[in-house]
């Protein structure tokens, strides 16, 4: 599904069934696109999205902001308002709200409120709210009124109608069910914060285990078949050419068999001892090859770096003539979306610039540590791991160390 979005909204948050799913989907901030993967699709799911919007300045063409108890506060928005419908509220001395009003632009008919003389006097606040006619643009202006007590030159002015006082028992209803509503939320909150940092957690671990799984990670142009990017991680160094062709009829032979797979951009087998995964947009391919079965988090990481290495070299992908030189810089990509950092032999790099938290320091003497035991110059950031599994507080401590510089690869 794709969707396109305001140019003006920042901030995006795509939520499904009211769990974010932000991570999950493709939001290309540059030509302004929402891209929902098929696999994130479910019949009956309820979406929403969500984003900041810069406040769009209008002028309400006030001319007057004092008034007396018993007048009409009126105005009419400037004939060069943009198209939509605004919306006056206004709020008397004590906060409360006195008048409700929309009106849909363009339109003759003037705001307006008529103080009665049972009103009170002070500092009146008039709200504004305007949403453009194709609902991505809004924005909200304010004026202050003062209303005083001193009576005008008489005239006509509408009864007053008393303000309706609540019942006693409808008022302590109110407040019972309140506390309840709170008390629900609040362990409704707390059911889905609880949740969404288990989800989370299970997310983080599992893209820990996928990467320290990495063997290979290959990009090959479609049409002459070469790979533009290449990988090796550990174990074998894989034939790009004849792997790319087995995965092409392992793929051709799946889309006459079903309907699904035809839907389906990336693909999975076992070859040689590996797990291959390979997935397809446009006129490249990747391919990562890893040691054991990943995780369906993978799948989708792999779909958005697919994309996105398309979007910053898909113009030198279609041309391609066997020139390299275009494709020197796609390992940032890589980088961003995969982490691979964590996977180069590492060393130790001092940096004053930068304070090293206590944690920071101990894995600094755990690397340390390490090289001198085994009389190496370099380390592997799994080495640092307990038994060489994956914790997040060991996982985020090596890759501050790497980002600081501290902890640098001695080659890419």
């Amino acid at each position: 599904v794709l969707f396109n979005y305001h140019s003006s909204w920042e901030n995006l948050s795509i939520m499904k069934d009211d769990v974010n799913i932000t991570s999950d989907v493709i939001v290309d901030t540059t030509d302004h696109k929402i891209i929902i993967l098929n696999d994130s699709i479910s019949n009956g799911a309820d979406w929403e999205i969500i984003a900041f919007s810069p406040n769009i300045e209008f002028d309400l063409g006030i001319q007057r902001t004092e008034y007396t108890l018993g007048q009409e506060i009126e105005f009419l928005l400037p004939s060069n308002s943009s198209p939509g419908s605004y919306t006056f509220i206004l709020i008397d001395s004590v906060g409360i709200p006195q008048q409700t009003q929309t009106i849909i632009y363009p339109s003759e008919t003037p705001f307006s409120y008529i103080l009665a003389l049972t009103d009170l006097n002070g500092t009146y606040t008039a709200y504004v709210f305007w949403f453009s006619d194709s609902g991505t643009e809004a924005g909200v202006q304010s004026q202050v009124f003062e209303i005083s007590l001193n009576q005008p030159t008489p005239t006509p002015t509408p009864t007053p109608t008393p303000t309706p006082e609540f019942p006693l028992p409808l008022i302590v209803l109110i407040i019972i069910l309140g506390a309840v509503t709170v008390g629900l939320g609040s362990y409704i909150a707390y059911k889905r914060i609880h949740s969404h940092q288990r989800t989370k957690l299970e997310k983080f671990l599992s893209r820990c285990t996928d990467i320290s799984n990495i063997n290979n990670i290959i990009v090959i142009d479609t049409k002459s078949g070469i790979d533009i990017f290449s990988r090796t991680f550990g174990g074998q160094t894989l034939d790009t050419s004849l792997i790319s062709g087995f995965m092409q009829a392992i793929s051709n032979f799946g889309t006459t068999l079903s309907e699904a797979a035809k839907e389906s951009r990336t693909l999975t087998i076992e070859y040689k001892d590996s797990i291959v995964m390979q997935t397809e947009f446009v006129n490249l391919k990747l391919i990562i090859t890893l040691k054991e079965n990943p995780s369906t988090n993978l799948k989708f990481i792999m779909e958005d770096l697919a994309y996105d290495i398309y979007k910053h070299y898909g113009e030198d992908i279609d041309k391609f003539t066997g020139i390299m030189k275009p494709f020197q810089n796609m390992i940032v990509l890589i980088e961003k979306h995969l982490n691979i950092s964590f996977l180069y032999r590492l060393t130790i790099v001092k940096n004053p610039k930068y304070k090293l938290s206590m944690s920071e320091k101990d894995m600094v003497i755990k690397a340390q540590n390490f090289m001198k035991e085994n009389k190496f110059d370099y380390f592997y950031a799994l080495y640092l791991m307990p038994e060489n599994t994956c914790t997040p507080k060991d996982y985020q401590t090596i890759f501050r160390l790497i980002e600081k510089g501290i902890f640098q690869p001695t080659e890419r």
